[in-house]
């Protein structure tokens, strides 16, 4: 269990790098902070809140969403420009008290390998912002969730509007964590992508020959078996409502 001793809250985000630099590996970000003590080293001793950073906007343009880091998962849910398969997925992360606290910065760099909004960010072309001491950085939505981006302060998250979307999802019950999910989107050039969570260690985006060649993690919900299997008869019903 850390030992967390000081508490930050800076104003802005270049305070926030500062700290950081200066904490070093004793630092840690907390956004919304519904997942943070699961994912505290022991050495941690400050914490770095970005509750006064100034990463809670939201834009709107006609092909794009852009929201900030702090954003709430409940301000998805309810904005009605945000894609509807989006905002079901925004829903389908907790209950309601936790979509007032958690952040789609935080559910982003959680990671978690069944995230259904992590993965129909994938299928609408996310693309994350991290600002590093030295310059801002935008990578694909697939290399962040492979941990595969410089080290600095999520600012802020972009994805598209336009296209038509479909949703599947198994669970055990409606308000469940999915055992498989998938969210597909037919962009406006005709390009189809699936987007899949609960058969990888992290939400990925697929082809359907490429299930074949899965091995998912299982657990007391289902079987690797199950889960590919399942997996391919969602993929199946999400191409056919795309076409």
């Amino acid at each position: 269990m850390p030992d967390v001793k000081t508490y930050h809250r800076p104003q802005s985000v270049e305070e926030a790098l500062r700290l950081l630099v200066q904490k070093g590996q004793a630092g840690a970000i907390l956004a919304g902070g519904t997942g943070l003590l699961s994912r505290l080293d022991d050495d941690v001793t400050d914490i770095i809140d970005l509750q006064a950073a100034g990463l809670d906007r939201f834009d709107i343009s006609e092909d794009r969403v852009t929201v900030g880091s702090m954003t709430r998962l409940q301000m998805i849910v309810e904005n009605e420009a945000v894609p509807m398969v989006v905002r079901d997925a925004a829903r389908n992360e907790g209950p309601n008290t936790l979509r007032h606290a958690a952040t789609v910065g935080g559910a982003l760099v959680g990671g978690d390998w069944e995230s259904e909004l992590c993965a129909a960010l994938l299928a609408f072309d996310a693309k994350v912002t991290v600002q590093t001491a030295g310059e801002l950085c935008e990578v694909d939505l697939e290399e962040f969730v492979a941990n595969e981006y410089p080290d600095g302060i999520v600012i802020r998250v972009s994805f598209a509007r336009d296209g038509v979307a479909a949703y599947e999802r198994v669970a055990r019950t409606p308000a469940d964590s999915p055992i498989v999910a998938v969210v597909g989107r037919r962009d406006a050039n005709g390009v189809v992508k699936l987007a899949f969570c609960g058969v990888a260690e992290r939400p990925v985006l697929l082809t359907p020959g490429e299930l074949e060649t899965l091995d998912p993690p299982g657990d007391f919900r289902g079987s690797a078996v199950y889960r590919r299997t399942v997996a391919g008869v969602l993929a199946q019903r999400v191409t056919l409502a795309l076409s």
